[in-house]
């Protein structure tokens, strides 16, 4: 949903047609500043860490943006005299390592750093990334944001975003001809300097394979940075009520002791610079003797490490090191998801010059299956287990395979692009098919045929097609990002309470994109984890899936189109569903966030889009939306109020209940305490007199009520749930 600020007095403001560029601060396109200043001749400077500006721009397709971004001896400043005391190190000229950030997501990393040999910061970086369609919305308000990285290491400085400069940036349409950012080759694995023994790891997209840097060190010879000037405060007091006024000649005297303060401040870092120069020039003829004895010293190959660290939190891994005289060699083989530093330690201190950087991606490999499906199922693991991650790609043809595949980081599993690849579940099992655990993993072009199920009312992460998550950790783990699931089919013998593809617990930036299912439970659904043993034995925190984007689903002749509980910043849009007997629901959790580390400021239902979605519903209700949630740890009931959730151009059509349905009576839409959730061009097919059109709070109202805009929250709404809702409906896992 976007949100305008504008009053009916202020005109309207042109977007920027593409390509356009900006260097200036002072155009209309600058709509949101924060933490940040406008610039003449440049855009301007950041005045905190994060900070961010806003452009309007015009586009209806994927566009590039480029950000030119230069760190100088104002930085310097402003960062000495902007950043409070208590903030230590004081190293205005330090190394700033930034996270650039747009459309709520980490893009991409920057590391600005003093030359070596330099006194003065003066550095610059350009970087590039791309943004989707969807991904900038309608009233084209493109945010830039700048922010400490929050796994920065140690010789970075904090509130680094204070004082840089953004020269331009630039806003380009996505050429036609450019292939998926996923497929783009990689580049700039190394971006910017060695500040300190790291160094920044930002490829130009996910990717999995071999990635190599290779460093020369030098001996470390620090020259220290020049002083930064004192606050110069205001020229001149003003006199007070009443006192004669300044005269011209007493302000031209303070200007030029104004003046003459910063010429002798000049002059005496010039001074400082001209000694240092003269004692270098004087010790070089030792040091230079020396270098190759104090190189071989700090590089003894038992005390070089490596160890790359994830700019998202992530936990660190260890690389790979081989010293071959002044040269090192870093390895690492395994996913980058996002932009990471790459920590080198020493015996000694050294000086690091990067010479090249180069990922290597593993061959595709492809097995030979059989009609026997433990043994393919043993195959196929063995390949996805392979170190080198290699992307493992199926034939084309049926084939049975036992349950419980494992996708760890990194993992790709295809099928033939040329045909059709079926895998067979022969007998039902708890362990899901497929079982994403690891981030930069990517399914596509698959068919899974599984037999009906029935699982435990608990057991949504299990007995799956497709299960991406876990519903219980035994403890905190990590996250799963950057997982794509595209162009599956999932077909069972019938309705069951299986679930056919379940996204639950610590995962975000997942893609779930045209994905049919026939048969069985809910097509896709997504949920809370904790950690914890069981739903009554939760010891937290909770974790709550985000950052998704659901596209072309399409459901028939199962229970549920899909649900989405406990979650937030989703998008849903182009779903198809017939023969359901729920089209789709929107929930709180039986917990809401009442485990998350921020209990009661969290996200959780926020930033929710459902759209384009169309439901021949045969059961109780097409959507249900509720605000509240039972828990099973206590039976406390929560209440969450949504915020800036938004369910629009659905179409609801009422299809024969099934033979065995109960007999009781069917609504349409039913909303629950479901405050800050808006409904807008939801049309409904006339479905008889016995079909309700809205249930709100247990009131129920005719399909006039869907003409315009509809708020989920009754005027007076209950107090208590609506009695006679299914058992467990709170919970989602059916």
């Amino acid at each position: 949903m976007s949100r305008t600020f504008d009053t009916e007095l202020d005109r309207p403001v042109a977007p920027l047609t593409l390509p356009a560029t900006v260097k200036t601060g002072g155009g209309a396109a600058i709509q949101v500043c924060d933490g940040f200043v406008r610039g003449t001749g440049i855009v301007g400077r950041f005045s905190a860490s994060p900070g961010l500006i806003g452009i309007k721009v015009a586009t209806d397709g994927p566009v590039r943006v480029t950000l030119r971004l230069t760190a100088d001896r104002e930085t310097a400043q402003w960062w000495q005299h902007r950043v409070p005391d208590r903030v230590t190190p004081r190293q205005p000229h330090g190394a700033r390592l930034l996270l650039v950030r747009s459309q709520g997501a980490t893009r991409t990393a920057v590391l600005l750093d003093r030359p070596h040999g330099s006194f003065a910061l003066d550095a610059s970086a350009t970087v590039r990334f791309d943004l989707t369609a969807e991904e900038v919305p309608a009233d084209g308000l493109l945010i830039l944001e700048l922010a400490d990285a929050t796994a920065a290491p140690d010789g970075t400085l904090p509130h680094a975003a204070v004082g840089v400069r953004v020269d331009a940036v630039t806003v380009d349409p996505v050429p036609a001809e450019d292939r998926p950012a996923g497929d783009r080759p990689v580049e700039d694995l190394a971006t910017g300097p060695v500040a300190g023994g790291v160094f920044l790891a930002a490829p130009a997209a996910p990717v999995s394979g071999t990635f190599v840097w290779t460093l020369r060190a030098g001996p470390a010879a620090t020259v220290p940075a020049d002083r930064v000037a004192p606050p110069a405060g205001p020229l001149w007091e003003e006199p007070p009520t009443g006192a004669p006024r300044l005269r011209y000649r007493d302000k031209g005297i303070a200007l030029a002791r104004r003046r003459l303060a910063a010429a002798r401040f000049a002059a005496s870092n010039r001074a400082r610079r001209g000694m240092i120069r003269g004692a270098r020039a004087v010790t070089a003829p030792v040091r230079y003797g020396l270098a190759p004895l104090t190189v071989r010293t700090a590089l003894r190959p038992r005390d070089v490490h490596a160890q790359l660290v994830p700019l998202d939190g992530g936990t660190p891994r260890a690389c790979a090191v081989r010293v071959r005289g002044n040269v090192v060699q870093v390895r690492y083989t395994g996913h980058l998801s996002g932009p990471a530093v790459v920590r080198l330690s020493t015996y000694r201190p050294v000086a690091w010059r990067m010479v090249a950087a180069s990922v290597t991606r593993p061959a595709s490999v492809t097995p030979e299956l059989t009609d026997d499906a433990e043994a393919n199922r043993a195959l196929v693991q063995e390949l996805l287990d392979r170190p080198d991650a290699a992307p493992v790609t199926l034939p084309a043809g049926r084939f049975p395979v036992g349950g419980g595949l494992r996708l760890a980081d990194g993992r790709h599993l295809t099928g033939a692009r040329d045909g059709d690849t079926v895998l067979i579940q022969p007998d039902a099992t708890a362990a899901p098919l497929l079982w994403v655990l690891g981030s930069g993993v990517r399914v596509a072009d698959l068919a899974l045929e599984l037999p009906v199920a029935d699982p435990g009312k608990h057991d949504g992460d299990r007995w799956t097609a497709v299960t991406v998550g876990r519903y219980f950790y035994p403890e905190r783990p990590e996250w799963a990002t950057d997982v794509e699931l595209r162009n599956l089919t999932v077909r069972r013998a019938g309705r069951c309470t299986a679930n056919s593809v379940a996204v639950l617990g610590a995962v975000r930036d997942l893609t779930v994109a045209d994905v049919r299912v026939s048969g069985g439970g809910t097509g896709v659904a997504v949920h809370w984890g904790a950690v914890g043993t069981s739903v009554s034995e939760l010891t937290g925190p909770s974790y709550h899936p985000h950052r998704l984007r659901i596209t072309g689903l399409r459901v028939t002749d199962a229970f549920e189109g899909f649900y989405l509980s406990s979650v937030h910043d989703v998008a849903v849009r182009d779903v198809r569903c017939t023969g359901v007997e729920i089209g789709f629901r929107l929930l709180p959790g039986d917990n809401a966030d009442r485990f998350h580390p921020v209990s009661g400021a969290s996200p959780v239902s926020s930033a929710i889009t459902v759209s384009g979605c169309t439901v021949g519903w045969c059961g109780p209700y097409a959507m249900r939306l509720a605000g509240w949630g039972r828990s099973e740890v206590d039976g406390r009931t929560s209440h969450l109020a949504y915020r800036d959730v938004t369910v629009t151009d659905c179409a609801l059509t009422t299809e024969p209940a099934l033979p065995d349905a109960p007999d009781r009576t069917r609504a349409a839409v039913v909303l629950e305490r479901a405050d800050g959730i808006v409904l807008s061009a939801v049309r409904l097919a006339d479905g008889g007199p016995e079909i309700v059109a809205v249930r709100r709070d247990g009131v129920d109202s005719g399909p006039d009520v869907l003409a315009g805009d509809l708020h989920g929250a009754a005027p007076a709404a209950a107090e208590q749930p609506v009695e006679g809702e299914p058992a467990g409906s709170d919970d989602g896992d059916e």
